[in-house]
């Protein structure tokens, strides 16, 4: 067995532990009433092709109406991963209307690599990632605990330990009091264009499956990457001839 075990190496294994730490940490727990996790559906695409998913998290503003979000630990979507990453999310919007006759009023993700920081009065700086968030808000702090009375060698007593753990719980409470971190929620609208792009995606890619010939292992491309093949293969442990590839 990988003594890492599904991460490709110890560093890996180790950043992604310090996300998710720092995610628990600072994640604020919502202010609805009502929530459904991990609801799972089945959505028909046409007569012959039904998709099944799971929804993270579904939060009910009333009886009809209701916001989706989806859990991510990877980095921050933009360009080309953004639409990518989009399609899901309106095919969870798509399921809702379909099946269940509910109103989507909003879709976000919740990014575990980042959060949102305000130092005292200061503009909030928004999507900063776990491992800058004390380089990030260090001229801000600095000043605030100048401004509180506290001599230039104490504050920079104290921010050293900051940096040495790449954590604030070292300043004095009456610093960390004024500090509001909370992990970072993206949100993206979910149109009617959008929709109808997510479909002819989906129905294109069915077709492309469809329209390979089966017998022939020569038309079936290899698009694998090694973080495929070591995080999300369920075959990588008993059978796959492109295991030992040398893949990017």
């Amino acid at each position: 067995m990988n003594p890492i075990g599904f991460f490709i190496s110890e560093n890996i294994k180790n950043n992604y532990k310090k996300d998710i730490n720092t995610c628990y940490k600072y994640y604020q727990k919502m202010d609805g009433k009502r929530f459904i996790s991990e609801l799972g559906f089945l959505l028909p695409i046409d007569d012959d092709n039904i998709i099944l998913g799971y929804i993270d998290l579904i939060e009910f503003v009333d009886d009809t109406t209701v916001k989706i979000y989806d859990f991510k630990s990877s980095a921050m979507f933009k360009d080309k991963k953004l639409k990518e990453a989009g399609r899901q999310l309106a095919i969870y919007q798509m399921a809702l209307e379909k099946l269940y006759n509910l109103r989507v009023i909003s879709n976000a993700w919740i990014m575990a690599k980042y959060v949102d920081i305000q130092v005292g009065n200061n503009k909030p700086m928004l999507a900063v990632q776990n491992k800058d968030i004390v380089k990030k808000v260090e001229k801000q702090i600095k000043k605030l605990m100048i401004k509180e009375g506290m001599d230039e060698s104490i504050v920079e007593m104290y921010f050293n330990m900051c940096l040495l753990n790449n954590d604030l719980d070292d300043l004095p409470s009456e610093i960390l009091n004024k500090i509001k971190i909370k992990t970072h929620i993206k949100p993206y609208e979910i149109t009617d264009e959008v929709k109808t792009e997510t479909l002819k995606y989906i129905k294109e890619t069915i077709f492309e499956i469809k329209d390979i010939e089966k017998g022939n292992e020569n038309n079936w491309e290899c698009r694998v990457n090694k973080f495929f093949c070591e995080n999300l293969c369920g075959f990588g442990n008993t059978y796959c001839k492109f295991k030992n590839m040398i893949v990017n």
